[in-house]
């Protein structure tokens, strides 16, 4: 191989290595399937010892999980919070992409005997 074809080549390698990369574009949107019904504003209008079950179920709807004997409801939902785009410099079909990194949530709400709100936690990354 010729020593301008060396060099071609090396030209050739080192542009397509700094063409590679990723970048990281921050979004807030709900994970598609995820409850959307959940905002500040809604978890602003629990208050504790003034909401009521029936409020919050007509609210939010029915819970993903509930604990009748503990009297406590817990809501789930998912948000995407930002997209990671990345690019390697080869020649495959997953060589190109996206990538969403999203954030779970929890609402777990306790009742009083009098199905009255007694607490309220949201737990952001829930497993």
């Amino acid at each position: 191989m010729s020593s301008l074809a060396v060099r071609r080549v090396a030209a050739f390698v080192i542009a397509a290595s700094l063409c590679a990369g990723c970048v990281i574009l921050p979004v807030d949107y709900y994970y598609a399937g995820s409850r959307k019904n959940v905002s500040e504003t809604t978890l602003e209008n629990l208050v504790v010892g003034v909401t009521t079950m029936e409020d919050v179920l007509l609210t939010f709807g029915e819970p993903e999980q509930s604990f009748p004997k503990l009297n406590v409801l817990v809501y789930q939902w998912d948000k995407v919070k930002a997209l990671l785009l990345y690019a390697a410099p080869v020649p495959a079909n997953n060589a190109v992409g996206a990538v969403e990194i999203e954030k779970h949530y929890e609402l777990e709400l306790a009742f009083d005997k009098n199905n009255i709100l007694s607490d309220k936690q949201v737990i952001k990354n829930a497993p």
